[in-house]
């Protein structure tokens, strides 16, 4: 009997018990992982944000991995150069899954528990739409996705740098998360979307808070 897939966009469900280690197991899943973090990394040192990232800013500047769960991407990151990468991930069978031995915290996104200023770059791959997974109430979701920007926003240094790769419900959901993030919170950036009108269709935001 073949092992049934899990979806190509994954639910809570997905990172929880035995669902957590067939996500592990996947090699598709670890590929598709693995080129949407590197995209993320390329799109870290666009021009529109400040162009490419010094080799010792990368060594020096902390990471966060914001729903980092097995470690895919953390991985990505370290291998490109980022040699401090802290990950927050809620689930722990996640957590446990890990064979990496950078930190990483067992949280929720929408309450990263760190000390403000605490990182120079910020990477969240295929996590953040996790936020308004069960919430219908628009205003609700509203207020859940200005809280985490908000929360990122507070956790980088002035100047640094984010990228969220994350799939929303919708074209209202898409256009709070972009406000969310928009000037008038402390950001310049823009959205990215690769494969536009393809079932690969993946959109990101790229984002600088703006120094003080």
């Amino acid at each position: 009997m073949s092992r049934k897939r899990s979806p190509k966009v994954p639910t809570r469900d997905s990172f929880v018990s035995d669902q957590a280690e067939a996500y592990q197991g996947a090699r598709w899943m670890a590929r598709l992982q693995h080129a949407t973090t590197l995209r993320a990394l390329e799109l870290l040192g666009d021009e529109r944000i400040g162009g490419g990232i010094p080799r010792e800013a990368k060594r020096e500047g902390a990471v966060l991995d914001a729903g980092c769960g097995n470690g895919f991407s953390t991985e990505v990151a370290m291998q490109a150069g980022f040699p401090i990468v802290v990950g927050v991930e809620v689930s722990l069978d996640m957590i446990k899954l890990r064979h990496l031995s950078n930190p990483v915290v067992q949280a929720d996104m929408a309450r990263m528990p760190f000390r403000d200023g605490a990182f120079s770059f910020v990477i969240s791959i295929s996590a953040m739409n996790f936020l308004s997974q069960d919430i219908e109430d628009a205003a609700i979701a509203r207020q859940v996705y200005d809280g985490f920007a908000r929360r990122v926003h507070a956790l980088l240094t002035p100047g640094g740098r984010g990228v969220v790769e994350f799939y929303p419900k919708s074209p209202a959901e898409l256009d709070v998360i972009t406000r969310a993030f928009g000037s008038r919170s402390g950001f310049q950036g823009f959205l990215v979307i690769d494969k536009p009108g393809t079932r690969k269709e993946q959109k990101f935001l790229v984002f600088r808070k703006r120094a003080a």
